[in-house]
């Protein structure tokens, strides 16, 4: 009878805890651009949020198979995880909302001024640089902010201050003065690494945050091109890429399959590029704005061979994409130096705009084109 007892009592018990693994639905997330409430893992796993940005890690058991699932900072795939799943954000988010903020910088006082989404009317205020240097705002250390940056041309020096250690800074030799900055996330680790394209020779070096102490070197491009980074091939990895205004042709190699690349016309000389997710499916989609025309062309890289034409914008303006409404889409936007306005089309409420002054004349408007305005040359920069 004890025998038997204590085999009713490990039975139970086994029942408790497989009742207490096979969970049937994960518990509902919701902060800026994500919102999960079905079956995402029946059987283990963590789940890491940082504010915008959604990390799916460890997962065991049996999740979802065969789901895509995406937004402004998340992309989460079904199948079995192994690891960590990141997703190469653009957008200006210094609140980690899942929004994009307007943002200015004004080089002659050094000060970053940016427009909290999260807390309408509200904003902050930080001096951080001096006039002759480039911003470089990026994500350098995976907190699901964005984080203030630049580059000091004369010393090559990176001065960034991370939004996960107040009070703190850091400062990093990396590239020459001839240099163009393109920090990205080139490894997939979640952090904007320190990168440099070299126009001379058309050398990419990055310093890779993943692996301190190493970096890579890639010959890619000519003294002409303009670098054009982005993860166009879904990898959570950043490509090299660059787009030639003589022929206005895309060069991108694609990080997905090492070795291979990606050759695709696409615009005139006269276009300033303006690449971002427009379609929302985690790759970053090829797209010039026609300044004379104020007319936006975009390829979307969901629908091979589909396009779209928008007019939005007129000769002054500067494009300023990014995701404002959290719908995991670029929105179309300008920002408008003589009055300091951004005019916003949110993809998710289509018709409609938005009109917000924020900015001086003299200042540099931050948004996920900030270092592409600021690599254009300076002759076509000038008729902007």
């Amino acid at each position: 009878m004890k025998q038997r007892n204590l085999c009713l009592i490990g039975t139970l018990l086994l029942l408790a805890c497989l009742s207490a693994i096979t969970l049937p639905e994960a518990l509902a997330q919701t902060d800026g651009g994500y919102d999960l409430t079905w079956n995402t893992v029946d059987g283990g796993g963590g789940s890491d949020s940082a504010g915008g940005n959604f990390i799916l890690s460890g997962a065991i058991g049996q999740p979802d198979a065969g789901i895509h699932r995406f937004g402004d900072e998340y992309s989460i795939d079904g199948g079995f995880w192994a690891g960590i799943r990141y997703y190469v954000v653009s957008s200006w988010d210094i609140d980690a909302d899942g929004k994009a903020d307007f943002a200015v910088w004004r080089p002659d006082t050094g000060m970053w001024y940016s427009l909290m989404s999260s807390s309408p009317g509200s904003y902050g205020g930080m001096q951080w640089g001096m006039q002759t240097d480039e911003p470089v705002p990026g994500r350098y250390d995976r907190d699901g902010k964005s984080d203030i940056a630049v580059w000091r041309p004369s010393t090559g020096i990176w001065y960034m201050l991370p939004s996960n250690s107040p009070g703190t800074f850091a400062a990093d030799q990396w590239g020459l003065s001839s240099d163009v900055p393109v920090p990205g996330d080139y490894d997939a680790d979640g952090k904007d690494d320190m990168g440099v394209w070299r126009p001379s020779t058309g050398f990419w070096y990055v310093l890779r945050s993943g692996s301190p102490g190493t970096y890579t070197a890639m010959q890619w491009g000519i003294e002409t091109d303009i670098p054009v980074p982005g993860d166009y091939d879904d990898d959570s990895r950043t490509d090299v890429a660059v787009w030639r205004p003589s022929n206005g042709t895309w060069y991108i190699l694609n990080s997905r399959v090492p070795g291979t690349y990606t050759v695709i016309q696409w615009g005139v000389s006269t276009d300033v590029p303006t690449p971002g997710d427009y379609d929302g499916d985690a790759k970053t989609d090829i797209a010039v704005w026609r300044q004379d025309a104020g007319s936006w062309f975009i390829l979307f890289s969901s629908s091979p061979g589909a396009y779209e034409t928008i007019r939005w914008g007129m000769q002054g303006d500067m494009p300023v994409s990014g995701d404002f409404d959290g719908d995991g889409k670029a929105d179309v936007a300008v920002w408008r130096p003589s009055d300091g306005v951004w005019y916003v089309q949110p993809s998710r409420s289509p018709g409609t705009y938005t009109a917000t002054q924020w900015g001086l004349v003299t200042d540099v408007a931050i948004s996920a084109l900030t270092r592409i305005l600021q690599s254009i040359p300076a002759i076509l920069r000038s008729s902007l």
